[in-house]
């Protein structure tokens, strides 16, 4: 009987702890572009000749009919500034949601060029995350809002402000060549404690 009373302790002392966790966890909205970030190598697209790269992938909607960045070779790189304030300041950045609206520039029938995109995210000037996400975009020029690319455990303590950038890469052509890299949108969403 008293083993199982400790083992009862144990377990509320758990259930505790995880509610304590949850309830001093925090998420923002989703975050748009605010500003360009340090890779600029996509070209933009639609509106003025002006138009800075952040305000062409800014919308809420996943439509990118007007106005978007592309690439059109590998390796190519564009963030994007989500968020640049203190409010972060004093907290623990533990993960990361990045949502993508892409979609190829050329498509086709069944021998169709295909692109792959990866996603990642910078904090305060330095590349913390490895490309992810894979993302074999789909035969159409029509962009789609893509499956989020989630970066856990990230444990990144904010003295003060907390700059940071996601972005996209150009990663890989198909078989049959390059169909490009078209970005309508991109968010994130960071959760904090």
């Amino acid at each position: 009987m008293k083993v199982l009373k400790n083992f009862l302790a144990i377990l509320l002392a758990c259930a505790l702890i995880f509610t304590a966790q949850d309830v001093f966890a925090f998420t923002t909205s989703p975050l748009r572009p605010i500003g360009n970030g340090a890779y600029t190598n996509f070209a933009g697209a639609g509106g003025w000749w002006f138009m800075a790269d952040y305000t062409r992938v800014d919308e809420i909607t996943c439509n990118g009919t007007y106005d978007y960045v592309y690439a059109t070779s590998t390796g190519m790189k564009e963030s994007f500034v989500v968020t640049s304030t203190t409010a972060f300041a004093s907290s623990t950045i533990t993960k990361i949601e990045i949502v993508p609206c892409a979609s190829r520039i050329e498509t086709g029938g069944m021998f169709a060029k295909l692109s792959k995109m990866n996603v990642f995210y910078r904090i305060n000037g330095v590349d913390y995350s490895s490309t992810s996400g894979d993302y074999w975009l789909p035969n159409t020029s029509t962009p789609q809002l893509l499956a989020t690319s989630t970066y856990a455990n990230i444990n990144y303590y904010v003295t003060s402000t907390a700059n940071i950038e996601v972005g996209v890469e150009y990663q890989q052509c198909g078989f049959f060549g390059c169909a490009g890299v078209r970005l309508s949108n991109i968010s994130a969403i960071i959760y904090y404690e």
